[in-house]
């Protein structure tokens, strides 16, 4: 298999896992009377130990999202005692968040238990080659911020013979890591995070109206007003034109698809210093993985 096409089957493996523990998650969650996307903070807040968690720390992570989206959530979880004050800034778990969460993920690891997988053996190889590749990621590549990257092994508790749950945590590494070249891709053009998830989903989607657009990030909570603000940034760089219907103009474009091309560039860069061994491991063992769990 080439290079994006392990990617391309490693990130439908990732996205389908959930359906095996996901609902398991929520009841835990719910136990401790939270809800999404609340306690998806709370999980956040434990990768970021001992470090503080803030709104400017989660926008880093994932700077999409407005500041009120995050702000709401923190509070909640501060006025719950999940959270309490730090004397570094911001706030960090208490007893009780720890508890809530090693709850919550321990859910998690009895849910993907009940998964289709290969047999001992062949989950063993599976799993140390892909292990192994993260660590290429994490040691080589560009001279980028690898912040995403770093944070999420913080969640790599899983005992080591759970192996399907430690892939889990390896393709979750994997994204990550794409996560912070995507971020490297576009930094330096100095724009507005929420101006560029706009269009990005234009580039996407096709020629959309002001409403198709909110709608479509109705879960970002931005105001109106601030995806207006976006989208005049884009029509005053001339990456965005149109009134009835927004549509990405010849720069903008091409200024999308220099930043999907580097993504995918900063990406691969590393797997140059994998083993070779490992990844013909991933190419032969994660399709067959990927039969199983009735994958197309």
């Amino acid at each position: 298999m080439e290079q994006k096409e392990i990617w391309h089957l490693g990130h439908k493996v990732m996205r389908e896992l959930p359906s095996y523990y996901a609902e398991r998650m929520e009841k835990a969650a719910k136990d401790f009377g939270l809800i999404a996307p609340t306690w998806y903070t709370l999980i956040a807040a434990y990768t970021f130990r001992p470090d503080p968690i803030s709104v400017e720390r989660m926008r880093v992570r994932i700077p999409y999202a407005s500041p009120d989206y995050y702000e709401g959530q923190i509070q909640d979880l501060f006025g719950r005692s999940f959270l309490a004050t730090s004397d570094l800034g911001g706030y960090s778990l208490t007893d009780q968040g720890i508890a809530a969460t090693r709850a919550i993920m321990a859910a998690a690891y009895e849910g993907m238990r009940e998964a289709p997988v290969l047999d001992n053996d062949e989950m063993k190889s599976l799993v140390h080659a892909s292990g192994r590749l993260v660590q290429v990621c994490m040691l080589h590549g560009p001279l980028i911020s690898k912040w995403s990257l770093i944070y999420s092994r913080r969640l790599d508790e899983a005992p080591e013979d759970a192996y399907i749950a430690k892939l889990d945590q390896y393709l979750s590494d994997l994204n990550s890591y794409r996560d912070d070249v995507h971020l490297a891709s576009w930094s330096n053009h100095d724009i507005g995070s929420h101006a560029w998830e706009v269009l990005t989903l234009i580039w996407r989607e096709g020629p959309s109206t002001f409403d198709e657009v909110t709608e479509s990030l109705t879960r970002r909570k931005w105001s109106q007003e601030k995806t207006e603000e976006a989208i005049e940034e884009l029509r005053n760089r001339n990456w965005v034109e149109g009134v009835d219907k927004l549509l990405v103009t010849k720069l903008g474009q091409q200024i999308r698809d220099e930043a999907e091309s580097l993504t995918d560039h900063y990406f691969y860069a590393p797997w140059a210093a994998a083993e070779r061994k490992d990844l013909e491991t991933i190419s032969k063992l994660l399709p067959r993985l990927a039969a199983k769990l009735e994958i197309v």
